[in-house]
């Protein structure tokens, strides 16, 4: 018969701990479990220095070449304004006017995806393109994530020319490291281009009665190639196409232009033509020596580490394949500095487990008490990688940051499980189960109370949160999905 104080401590309700204590072999399969799921999501996170943030905005530019700042203001940004002040979600519209160039940026609502409102404002000024200038170029819709930035940067020698090293690298290169596992896309700096440059004499332009505008009417209207229609036999179809783009100096120098008295004169005859390259905007060099870079931005799901290791062995294999002289080095790479920081908050991490467990074991003086501390600090951070994979979280230093506060809080959660169940065993009451997450748990402690309250003061900040700037909200939400995952895996 039990004593009226033992029986002021039997619980009342479902007693969650009870069904994993007797019921030892489902509850040791169900750690297995978590651990495989646990580590097949560890090996498929993205490694990242901190995680992919969207910013909500949206910037729409279009170039209008040879146009002042008052000819853009009017002919191109108004209109463009007019047509996505309308839009669901625009918080902010704001707009430059520069020479051939006019740049409308478009800042929408937190709640709304900047692929959705990119979406929106291409459709809106679609409809408004047969009001712009014939002469301006498509708009450019560019949209902003932290993923967009270069993850590396290679650098590209040789001892050849500057338009013969570029053109190789367009061909060859950057086609071949285009196809890496990984790489979205590749831009080049300090190339250089072919272009014909066309000198016109006023003197000769003044004698044949010709104008400036009319002779590049006339280069327009001679440079481009025209389908020629389809040849058909029993056996095949050919399309046929009308070659006219000018593809050397001679033929460019060859073509007549047609003055106001119906006369031929050739362009030669006007001025000069040379084979030469566009001005460049961008120049490179590496250890002094000429150089073009391309640098690379990842797939927003890639893995950088991963797609720079795969980069390396690509210019490793191409290397021997390429000419004399042309060497491919690495001229900066940021998955350096993630790897390191990786490395660094595993290594915290790590020791601070080790030396909670210790500090644990010189208090309490148990060994059950720090085997059980030991193994609950790394089941319940692998199981939290299950969670973390689902919700598309990357391993970054804040994901990290957060998975080394849960030790601390861990290991606080195992010493007052183990206290309280100590404390009642040593007041002959060895068969009374107690439960720390279970709130129907009815005992004369308030340690429940007390870890409820634990559980809710983590989550707290989150609702203000909620109210903060976009750019504080997303960060929070990568330490609190890591966080939340890891309590419940080490209550079980």
């Amino acid at each position: 018969m039990s004593s009226p104080e033992t029986k002021g401590h039997e619980p009342t309700g479902y007693n969650f701990s009870t069904f994993f204590i007797k019921n030892p072999i489902t509850t040791l399969i169900l750690m297995m479990i978590l651990v495989i799921l646990g580590l097949r999501s560890f090996f498929q996170m993205p490694l990242e220095l901190f995680p992919n943030i969207e910013f909500p905005v949206v910037v729409i530019s279009t170039a209008y070449p040879g146009a002042a700042p008052a000819e853009i203001e009017t002919l191109v940004t108004k209109p463009i304004e007019d047509a996505v002040a309308g839009i669901n979600g625009l918080k902010t519209l704001t707009s430059t006017s520069k020479d051939g160039v006019s740049t409308v940026v478009c800042e929408m609502q937190l709640e709304v995806q900047s692929k959705d409102a990119a979406n929106d404002i291409r459709d809106k000024v679609s409809q408004i393109l047969y009001k712009l200038p014939k002469d301006a170029r498509p708009p450019a819709y560019l949209t902003f994530s932290s993923s967009n930035s270069p993850i590396v940067t290679y650098a590209i020698t040789g001892r050849m020319s500057a338009l013969a090293l570029s053109t190789y690298t367009k061909d060859f290169i950057k086609p071949k490291l285009e196809q890496v596992k990984g790489v979205a896309q590749l831009t080049l700096l300090g190339d250089a281009e072919r272009t014909f440059e066309v000198s016109l004499d006023p003197e000769r332009l003044q004698a044949y009665n010709l104008s400036l505008p009319g002779v590049f009417q006339a280069i327009q209207s001679e440079n481009y190639n025209l389908p020629g229609g389809k040849v058909e036999n029993q056996t095949r179809d050919l399309s046929l196409r009308t070659m006219g783009k000018f593809v050397s100096v001679e033929d460019l120098s060859h073509m007549y232009v047609t003055t106001p008295g119906g006369a031929q004169v050739e362009l030669k005859d006007l001025g000069t033509v040379r084979d030469t390259i566009k001005d460049r905007a961008t120049y490179a060099a590496i250890d002094g020596q000429d150089a073009i870079l391309f640098s690379v931005l990842k797939q927003t799901d890639a893995n950088a580490v991963e797609t720079v290791r795969e980069l390396d062995k690509a210019i490793a294999k191409l290397q021997p394949t390429l000419p004399a002289g042309i060497t491919i080095t690495k001229a900066s790479d940021t998955t350096r500095f993630v790897k390191m920081s990786n490395e660094a908050v595993w290594e915290h991490l790590t020791i601070g487990a080790i030396l909670a467990v210790l500090v644990l074991f010189v208090f309490l003086r148990n060994f059950a008490a720090m085997l059980i501390s030991g193994l609950a600090i790394p089941l319940s951070i692998i199981a939290a990688f299950i969670p973390m994979v689902v919700s598309g979280f990357t391993f970054n230093n804040l994901t990290m940051l957060a998975l080394s506060l849960v030790v601390g809080i861990l290991v606080d959660d195992a010493v007052v499980d183990l206290e309280n169940i100590y404390r009642h065993m040593e007041n002959g009451e060895p068969g009374t189960v107690y439960r720390e997450h279970d709130p129907t748990a009815e005992t004369r402690e308030n340690f429940h109370a007390d870890e409820a309250g634990k559980i809710f003061m983590t989550r707290g900040p989150e609702f203000p949160c909620s109210y903060c700037d976009w750019r504080d909200k997303c960060i929070e939400d990568g330490e609190g999905e890591a966080v939340c995952p890891a309590l419940p895996f080490g209550a079980i």
